[in-house]
């Protein structure tokens, strides 16, 4: 015989599996308005999703996509890993975007340094010489430097000029000893975002990194190609 009080709580359990699909539907659109994949019917995405709902509100979760979205898309900055749904709606990547999460704070950290150092170059641009030097013959000779460096192995030759370790002194003053990820002090490594500057690197084609970030890196673009 059904009770009155069961009855009661089998309406309750309706309610909240309605309210759950009612979240994970308003998830799911606002995923797709984003660009990146659609979704249609998964069963592992819901599940996630559910999952994800017991730590973070719908509107939480669709700040963190934003977040996502701003940095999958900025063409400058080295992380272009394309999540898929089902692996983005875990609490696991979700914190990574959510203040103080790892991504996210690398991502501040390098449009923060890059906007100084677009306002270094700015402020260098203003600026007339004093003194006008003929350089002809110094052009030529880091012209013939450089081709040098192109010509070198990177691992074995390259990475032990001299050129090379005064640059990654800069680079690790520049950043201030620390990861633009995870903010670690320790195992830093100078990571190259293109190697189409190689032997004329500046600060934009760089960053520093500790040697776990280094490998997260490299793992997401294999993961990529």
């Amino acid at each position: 015989m059904i009770t009155k009080n069961k009855l009661i709580d089998t309406r309750k359990e309706h309610e909240v599996c309605e309210s759950k699909r009612e979240s994970i539907e308003k998830i799911k659109e606002y995923w797709n308005t984003k660009g990146i994949s659609e979704i249609r019917t998964s069963r592992g995405f819901e599940k996630s999703a559910m999952m994800a709902l017991k730590s973070y509100t719908v509107e939480k979760m669709n700040e963190l996509l934003d977040r996502y979205c701003v940095i999958y898309f900025d063409d400058d900055y080295f992380f272009n890993y394309k999540y898929v749904p089902m692996s983005f709606y875990t609490t696991q990547t979700l914190i990574k975007f959510d203040d103080g999460g790892s991504l996210w704070e690398g991502y501040l950290n390098h449009k923060e340094k890059s906007e100084s150092k677009e306002s270094v170059s700015v402020n260098l641009k203003m600026e007339e010489p004093k003194n006008k030097i003929d350089k002809t013959d110094h052009e030529k000779a880091y012209s013939e430097l450089i081709d040098s460096f192109e010509n070198m192995d990177y691992i074995t030759e390259y990475l032990n000029t001299e050129h090379w370790i005064h640059f990654k002194k800069e680079v690790h003053v520049f950043y201030n000893h620390k990861c633009v990820i995870c903010g670690s002090e320790e195992n830093l490594n100078v990571h190259h975002k293109t190697y189409k500057n190689k032997g004329r690197e500046t600060f934009n084609d760089v960053i520093l990194v500790c040697q776990d970030c280094h490998r997260m890196i490299h793992n997401i673009k294999a993961e990529v190609e």
